[in-house]
Order: C-alpha cells, then sequence, then structure tokens
C-alpha cells in the first residue's frame, strides 16, 4: 500500500494555457493501462480552468471547497465537497472558484458508460 497525505504531494502548475492559481499534484499515471492518470487538481484562491476538450473521459470529485463546474452544454453548476463531475473524450470542461477548490481528477479512456444521470 501507498499512502498520500493531501500536504505531502508536490503541486506543479497546471500546464493547460489560461489556469489560474491552478496546481496539479500527481498521484498515478499507467500510460499503457487503458490511457489513466490520477491527480489531486488545486485551484488557490480566485481562479480556474480554462474551456477545453478532454482528450480523455475525466472523472472529478470535490474533496475540498466550493465552486462551479460546466461542460459541452454550455451551463455551470454549483459544486461542494463530495460532489462529481464526469465528462466523455471531446467534451468541452472548465471549472472555477472565487476562494479555492481541491479535485480528485481521474482521466482514462472507458470511465464513461452508462452512468445515471442526475438533475441539478
Amino acid at each position: 500500500m501507498r499512502l498520500f497525505r493531501a500536504a505531502d504531494i508536490t503541486p506543479v502548475p497546471a500546464a493547460l494555457p489560461g489556469c489560474v492559481s491552478a496546481f496539479n499534484g500527481p498521484l498515478a499515471e499507467a500510460a499503457r493501462v487503458d490511457d489513466v492518470a490520477c491527480d489531486i487538481m488545486r485551484v488557490i484562491g480566485a481562479g480556474g480552468i480554462p474551456v477545453h476538450e478532454g482528450r480523455r473521459d475525466q472523472m472529478c470529485t470535490v474533496i475540498a471547497g466550493h465552486g462551479w463546474m460546466r461542460g459541452g452544454e454550455g451551463e455551470w453548476f454549483e459544486v461542494g465537497v463530495g460532489d462529481v463531475a464526469l465528462w466523455a473524450e471531446g467534451e468541452a470542461r472548465s471549472w472555477r472558484t472565487e476562494t479555492g477548490i481541491t479535485l480528485m481528477s481521474v482521466r482514462g479512456r472507458g470511465l464513461v458508460g452508462d452512468v445515471p444521470t442526475a438533475s441539478a
């Protein structure tokens, strides 16, 4: 077993152009196993990740903080601790916050399947 404590994960500035106060903390990456990556993503204070099309399916679980997420439809949804967003490969996605947000992100191929849709 490997135990990770959030405070021990080295933050790396997010590489996507337009990111404001955003950092990734890689947890795991397996390029030959369905192209899977797992990160802790943090936006410190006011900031966010600009709208972009994902190269893989992505699931983000809010583990701290509060903010807003959007998908391909362009509608923003308020999110907080425990909320989970799931985007399909190629779908536009973005998130933002005024006070900070921390997400557990899992990206890979085949994450999106028959997932029940919850109303917002």
